[in-house]
């Protein structure tokens, strides 16, 4: 019930639309930082630090406050450029039977750095992860399990990345497939 909410409100959010022309460029408006369970336990923790600094009138609580607040806002602008500029592009999908797997192909490619832990997922399952080298493009497979037969589509995928601390979450909802 809550997931249902949760996923109705990301879509309305990110406004859903169809199936993009390949290949798909992540442009700053199309990335979102989001905090993680992480993110929001380090926030609450320089919450409770500046507080106590305040309350206490320490100075080197201020100091250890604001630098690993600086080293917070570091580490978002990291994780939106780990995802800035990537190109996705659909791949191909072999024919399977019904109530196989069938593997969907996405092709990331990065045109100037290398990007790490860049991963993809289909809603309400396991991200697939892979590292992007410069002018290579990395190729990533989505398994979806087929019900019946005809044609199957992909759906919507996001792509993530927590790199380099894990407290933020940089995502671009995408309807690629």
């Amino acid at each position: 019930m809550l997931a249902d909410l949760r996923q109705h409100v990301s879509d309305w959010i990110f406004r859903v639309a169809s199936p993009e022309v390949a290949p798909v460029t992540l442009v700053q408006r199309r990335i979102f930082i989001l905090p993680t369970r992480q993110g929001y336990g380090y926030a609450f923790t320089l919450l409770l630090l500046l507080l106590a600094s305040i309350n206490y009138n320490l100075s080197l609580g201020f100091l250890l406050t604001f630098l690993l607040g600086s080293m917070a806002g570091v580490a978002m602008l990291h994780t939106w450029r780990n995802l800035a500029h990537l190109r996705l592009r659909p791949g191909r999908c072999d024919p399977v039977f019904a109530e196989e797997a069938a593997a969907f192909g996405v092709s990331v490619e990065s045109p100037s750095l290398t990007r790490f832990s860049i991963a993809l997922r289909r809603r309400g399952e396991d991200p697939v992860y892979a590292d992007v080298g410069t002018g290579e493009p990395a190729a990533m497979a989505i398994s979806v399990q087929t019900r019946r037969r005809g044609i199957v589509r992909c759906g919507r995928l996001e792509i993530f990345t927590r790199y380099p601390l894990g407290l933020s979450g940089c995502r671009e909802p995408n309807t690629l497939c």
